[in-house]
């Protein structure tokens, strides 16, 4: 497989999946021959990015100065890598470097700083992820939910649920899953509140399912009339997973007999069958 990338005769997809094999072998001899791929302009800018993704689980405490160069390189996925390596190998560095720059102009990188934050301990990281729950951009949110979740810092929890309230269904989704993970028996009023207000509003039901999900983790008894309900929805989606939901607390009867019938769809004689079956575009 080394041999593989180091041939410049190669194709490009069989490099592409040496890299990736050296990367899932956790094969560290490989490390300094990817980074020096990442490192070298003139590398093709598709396998710089495989050779980085491969590379930054892999690398140790003696990358980190090879780390501080990758924050500032111009391709947003080298960036987030080398930020999420730089905090797994040195937490003071990577603080440190968050410290000097400012937000990172592409959201995926900031999602990926967000990650990272959820490492490190909350008293270091819990102002900066506070902030983050305000980024411009709200695919950031999600990720600084999580993190809050993973860091476990004392306001994580009040945080959280005032994030159930939020305008993006996505956001809410996360905050539902984070308090979950939280295990957060004190948050589960605050999520019933938040279903049946998400239920009236949302054409979406990506929210309301995840917070269905938490409060039968958290309070079974609580999420079994909510179950019952759902099972009565017309979205059919709903009813599968308040189903699914009631088979994991052991309710069976009647179940499959309530939710039934399955939502009919257009028939196949309708005109836009052949445009989904055969799209013109």
């Amino acid at each position: 497989l080394r041999d593989l990338v180091q041939q410049n005769h190669a194709e490009r997809a069989v490099v592409v999946e040496a890299i990736r094999a050296l990367g899932a072998l956790g094969d560290r001899a490989a490390a300094p021959m990817l980074l020096k791929m990442v490192e070298t302009p003139a590398t093709d800018p598709a396998l710089r990015l495989e050779a980085m993704s491969a590379v930054a689980p892999l690398l140790q405490s003696d990358a980190v100065d090879a780390l501080l160069d990758l924050v500032s390189d111009p391709v947003p996925g080298i960036r987030a890598d080398a930020f999420q390596a730089l905090a797994r190998i040195d937490a003071d560095a990577f603080m440190s470097t968050l410290a000097g720059l400012d937000p990172d102009r592409d959201w995926t990188v900031r999602v990926a700083v967000a990650t990272a934050l959820g490492t490190v301990p909350p008293e270091r990281s819990l102002a900066r992820l506070t902030d983050m729950l305000g980024d411009r951009d709200q695919r950031v949110v999600p990720a600084a939910v999580a993190a809050l979740a993973a860091s476990h810092a004392p306001t994580a929890e009040r945080l959280i649920v005032e994030r159930l309230n939020a305008d993006d269904f996505a956001v809410r989704e996360a905050a539902a899953n984070a308090l979950a993970a939280l295990k957060a028996t004190d948050a589960v009023p605050a999520l019933v509140g938040a279903y049946q207000s998400a239920v009236m509003a949302d054409s979406t039901y990506v929210a309301w399912a995840a917070m269905l999900d938490a409060i039968a983790q958290l309070a079974p008894p609580t999420a079994r009339p909510l179950l019952q309900d759902a099972l009565h929805d017309k979205d059919w989606a709903v009813r599968v997973k308040a189903a699914a939901l009631l088979r994991a607390q052991g309710v069976t009867q009647a179940v499959a007999d309530t939710m039934r019938p399955a939502t009919a769809g257009p028939p196949v004689t309708d005109p836009a069958w052949p445009s989904i079956v055969a799209p013109p575009f």
